[in-house]
């Protein structure tokens, strides 16, 4: 890529992420956030910016900066070599601020990373077998299933086991991170939900340090 700051291409990148950050910033920020679903909608920005194949946009800023942003999540990467439970969920999904007891890897590693498991019925064996998933499988099921990116009325096992297979919660839930503290007014399939507001909200934050690397200009 020539001179970031004078390529044409950098400026394009500059002007989406901006864009993108707004996107997910006002989804997040919606009075009706819950009631509408908007986690589920978040994954549309969050698969370009994250998960495209070629240009995942603040990954490839973050690259063109010379930056590696850091996020703390509660699997390593390798984690996915081990066998996974049955049920596993987990109220750190990430953060872009060091917490207690998480790992710390770039986020580039951490789509990669488990983040929560679901049991299925292993046919073979006559039994419940743990699958786990990872922050980039989630992103593409929810952005490639269930409307941001595109509609397909049949969906992955795994995907549709978090769903289905999730603890059943009543009343008020709040996330809790070093940023604050998010209310949810809405509690049904919580691993999906709480996964993607968090995983937008690191992504804001990495987003507005990147931009400040940015001129005001572009």
């Amino acid at each position: 890529m020539p001179t970031p700051t004078s390529s044409p291409e950098f400026v394009r990148l500059v002007k989406t992420v901006r864009m993108q950050t707004g996107t997910l910033t006002a989804l997040l920020d919606h009075p009706e956030r819950d009631e509408l679903d908007f986690h589920v909608s978040l994954a549309g920005p969050l698969r370009s910016m994250l998960c495209d194949a070629d240009w995942p946009t603040l990954l490839k800023l973050a690259e063109v900066l010379g930056e590696s942003p850091r996020v703390w999540g509660p699997h390593a990467p390798s984690d996915r070599d081990k066998k996974a439970p049955t049920l596993y969920m987990n109220a750190l999904t990430v953060s872009a601020e060091p917490v207690a007891f998480s790992q710390e890897m770039s986020i580039a590693e951490f789509l990669d990373a488990p983040v929560g498991a679901v049991g299925m019925i292993d046919q073979a064996a006559g039994k419940s077998k743990g699958h786990w998933y990872t922050p980039r499988q989630l992103i593409k099921w929810a952005a490639n299933k269930d409307g941001p990116s595109h509609f397909d009325p049949k969906t992955p096992a795994t995907y549709t086991a978090i769903a289905t297979n999730s603890l059943i919660s009543t009343g008020e839930v709040s996330m809790v991170g070093p940023g604050g503290e998010t209310a949810l007014t809405r509690s049904d399939n919580l691993p999906l939900r709480m996964a993607l507001l968090q995983i937008a909200q690191a992504s804001v934050i990495i987003a507005k340090d990147l931009l400040t690397r940015c001129s005001a200009d572009i």
